[in-house]
């Protein structure tokens, strides 16, 4: 995940805009994130080792090659700039249940328990002007971000 913020940030430095690489690269670092953890195939443990449900799913993840391929793609337009992310997943990616604002978190709840997981897509969907997710031909999906550069100081 490391490479891949660091190469958006060098990216937007490039293409003159940084304004953008803070709101970028944790987007990046979400959706790159949640394909190591949903997408990429995770190894077995060892016979007699582990847990049954250690195991992936028949027909998740890479089509049976080994090969996850989780690619990250920068498009700039006059007007956006576009962030993909693609992985050997078809399955779409599924937000959390239930989607709280800061706001509406009981603040007079000392210790109010807060989910330590599940926030990724939330802050994508509160960064991005846009997101959406479609299949690819070949297999998996791609996630996709857009950022508006009219309404931004750039």
């Amino acid at each position: 995940m490391g490479a891949a913020r660091r190469a958006v940030a060098e990216t937007l430095r490039e293409w003159r805009l940084p304004s953008l690489a803070d709101d970028v690269t944790l987007c990046v670092s979400e959706l790159v994130g949640n394909a190591v953890e949903h997408a990429a195939p995770h190894p077995e443990p060892p016979a007699g080792h582990g847990a049954a449900g250690h195991r992936r799913p028949s027909g998740h993840g890479p089509a049976g090659d080994g090969h996850h391929g989780i690619g990250v793609t920068l498009r700039a337009w006059p007007e956006w700039l576009f962030l993909e992310v693609t992985d050997g997943d078809p399955r779409p990616p599924a937000p959390p249940a239930v989607q709280v604002s800061p706001h509406e978190l009981p603040a007079a709840l000392p210790g109010f328990p807060l989910a330590d997981r599940g926030r990724g897509l939330f802050l994508v969907n509160t960064l991005a002007d846009a997101t959406w997710w479609a299949p690819r031909a070949r297999g998996g999906k791609s996630v996709f971000c857009r950022f508006d550069l009219t309404d931004r100081a750039v």
